[in-house]
């Protein structure tokens, strides 16, 4: 069983909010998020996956450093599982 890490993730471009990249202001900070993950490879980096209220994230880490990539309303989790379990080699 994979356990959850606790790390903390920056959200660059509001992507939690639905801002893409090109609305984004360059004088916004950072949002910052502490948050238990399950880490594919782990603490330190590659893709880690977690909750924030009803949607599932994705961050991608290097160097202990994470940053949000990508979200989902967690109500497509059956979906995404399956999609996942049907990836071959």
């Amino acid at each position: 069983m994979i356990e959850k890490i606790k790390i903390t993730v920056w959200d660059y471009h509001d992507a939690i909010h639905g801002s893409a990249p090109w609305h984004y202001k360059d004088d916004h900070s950072p949002i910052k998020y502490e948050v238990e993950a399950w880490c594919l490879q782990g603490k330190d980096g590659f893709l880690a996956y977690f909750y924030i209220d009803n949607m599932l994230c994705t961050a991608h880490g290097d160097g202990g450093h994470w940053w949000l990539i990508g979200k989902m309303n967690k109500y497509w989790l059956k979906e995404f599982k399956d999609v996942v379990a049907s990836i071959k080699e």
